[in-house]
């Protein structure tokens, strides 16, 4: 429930652990938080305001606005913010005052170890970010792999959100089920394809991460008869070292809804995997998978936690 496995990366000493080995890649994602931000969010004729479920590019989409925040390539990235929503009880609807017609928000950010917008709540309402002392240094950068990731959905009819195993939610990952399979209605109008991989730097942890962290002696009794909508029972969240206290932690799984189109798989603060919606406002731990070439020393203690270097 709390492996050896702590990692000195981005010069963080013992700030990151590896989550596993992927054909001969070490996955790795920060141990604490960057902070809590919307996974996306959009404008209030887009599903609401609450957000698109897709992680990465998609024709003429560019992709979701966390993904923006955590990876190069966008340092120009513009849109309309919105700031002081307020919900009137008259109109039962979120209203949000325009800020400014274009500004810079999360424009790679984290990935340039700067400081800016960030967004924050629904609507593209925004709050000031700064990552320049915890974003990724030019030597991190140099050991990180441009990876394909896994970003398929459940199939919202034999698998929705209340009966998946880590082991199934692994295969899930890998299916060709995407995150949309609504039609229409005010949360489900946009027009993005989704697509079911991503190839990229910098991601999240996926379900499927975090069912399988559990360990000790409940480690055989979780993964096999408990899904992951009851990881807060059977001592399951308290032996699983992915588990934060009190957090709502964002993964990169979308969830295919009949009436959303913004549904995403979360480990909620009870240790538990939900739903959330994309615009929420939930913690922020960055993963990412190293280059083949990397060398590793130490014991992966808290003491002595592994060291890499680049071959």
């Amino acid at each position: 429930s709390n492996p050896c496995n702590y990692v000195t990366f981005n010069g963080e000493e013992a700030g990151w652990r590896i989550i596993g080995v992927f054909d001969n890649q070490i996955k790795l994602i920060r141990n604490e938080s960057i902070g809590d931000y919307s996974w996306d969010t959009s404008a209030s004729s887009v599903n609401n305001g609450y957000g698109i479920n897709q992680w990465g590019d998609s024709e003429e989409y560019t992709g979701a606005d966390l993904m923006k925040l955590l990876n190069p390539g966008y340092d120009n990235n513009m849109d309309s913010l919105y700031n002081n929503c307020r919900y009137d009880s008259s109109t039962r609807s979120t209203i949000c005052d325009l800020e400014s017609e274009s500004s810079l928000v999360n424009n790679s950010l984290y990935w340039n170890r700067g400081a800016g917008n960030c967004y924050n709540n629904e609507k593209n309402a925004y709050t000031t970010c700064d990552f320049s002392s915890t974003g990724l240094t030019e030597s991190a950068k140099t050991m990180i792999d441009k990876h394909t990731w896994n970003i398929g959905s459940n199939d919202g009819t034999t698998y929705t959100y209340n009966n998946i195993k880590a082991n199934p939610f692994y295969q899930l990952e890998r299916s060709n089920n995407n995150g949309k399979i609504c039609t229409s209605g005010k949360y489900c109008n946009d027009s993005v394809n989704r697509t079911t991989t991503w190839e990229g730097y910098v991601g999240l942890m996926s379900p499927s991460d975090y069912g399988y962290a559990v360990g000790g002696e409940v480690r055989e009794n979780c993964l096999s008869n408990t899904n992951l909508y009851n990881y807060n029972t059977n001592n399951c969240n308290s032996n699983d070292w992915l588990y934060k206290t009190s957090t709502f932690q964002w993964t990169m799984s979308p969830r295919a809804d009949s009436s959303y189109a913004c549904s995403l798989f979360s480990v909620y603060s009870d240790g538990y995997v939900y739903v959330g919606s994309a615009n929420n406002e939930f913690s922020v731990q960055p993963a990412l998978f190293l280059i083949p070439s990397i060398s590793i020393s130490g014991d992966g203690t808290p003491s002595d936690p592994f060291t890499l270097s680049a071959e």
